[in-house]
């Protein structure tokens, strides 16, 4: 999965999450080489592996960047349908992403079973639960707790993260998820596709790749709010709750399939 796509539609720990949910592996999501200016990749250049060192080009750059929003402080709840093939297998599920600062919820779901990262502003509860078992959360506080996924979600995150070159041309509005999105293609050494996003206010209403080997993402959103039910940044009832140790962070086993 290309960066660039990973980045924009959440933090890249929870798209790292997904991809071991599903069976995959997260080595493809991070280049190894950047493109130069003309295109072709520049072996050991710093631009291939340092954060940040990737540009934007292309003729659409210049819309993207108008798009870059700060949502770390926003209220706002958005659903997507996802669809992915890895090394010929297909894999289908749903991810939503909600956040009230300082509270923030992420969750996947898909056959192999559900992911959540709840944080209530205190506490972090990191949650799974497979098809056929009885779901648990492992909750952490103070320096064990995870950071927030959503809370720096945003276009400018993405582009100042960028550790390959990205050329992206305009590809027209669409309304998804009855959202009026700007559309752009896009392309770099770890794949092509396109990417839509909010004009208000820059988030990710889908977002579609397809890596060189044939594995292939996608994310559309299906429905979106500006406002959440503060029930989500509780762990589900009948889960059972495990506190660990402040200052010993932990994530649960990720259910495969």
């Amino acid at each position: 999965m290309s960066r660039m796509f990973q980045v924009v539609i959440v933090a890249l720990a929870a798209a790292s999450l997904l991809l071991a949910a599903c069976g995959g592996s997260s080595s493809k999501s991070t280049p190894t080489s950047a493109p130069s200016s003309s295109g072709t990749p520049s072996a050991g250049s710093p631009a291939a592996t340092q954060s940040g060192q990737g540009q934007v080009t292309g003729s659409g750059a210049a819309t993207l960047k108008k798009l870059a929003t700060d949502l770390s402080g926003k209220t706002y709840q958005i659903s997507y349908d996802l669809s992915m093939t890895q090394s010929g297998q297909n894999t289908s599920g749903s991810m939503t992403i909600a956040q009230k600062p300082p509270k923030s919820f992420t969750s996947f779901q898909t056959t192999a079973g559900s992911f959540l990262l709840i944080n209530d502003g205190t506490n972090t509860y990191s949650c799974t639960k497979d098809p056929t078992g009885a779901g648990q959360c492992i909750k952490s506080t103070g320096a064990g707790a995870a950071a927030n996924p959503a809370a720096g979600f945003s276009i400018a995150d993405a582009l100042s993260s960028l550790t390959d070159s990205v050329n992206v041309t305009d590809a027209g509005s669409r309304t998804i998820a009855g959202i009026d999105s700007q559309c752009f293609n896009v392309q770099e050494t770890s794949g092509t596709g396109i990417a839509c996003f909010s004009k208000s206010d820059g988030l990710a209403t889908l977002i579609q790749s397809k890596a060189p080997n044939g594995d292939t993402m996608q994310f559309q959103a299906t429905k979106a709010s500006g406002s959440v039910d503060d029930s989500m940044f509780a762990p589900p009832a009948g889960y059972t709750v495990v506190t660990i140790p402040s200052g010993v962070p932990s994530i649960p086993a990720i259910p495969t399939r």
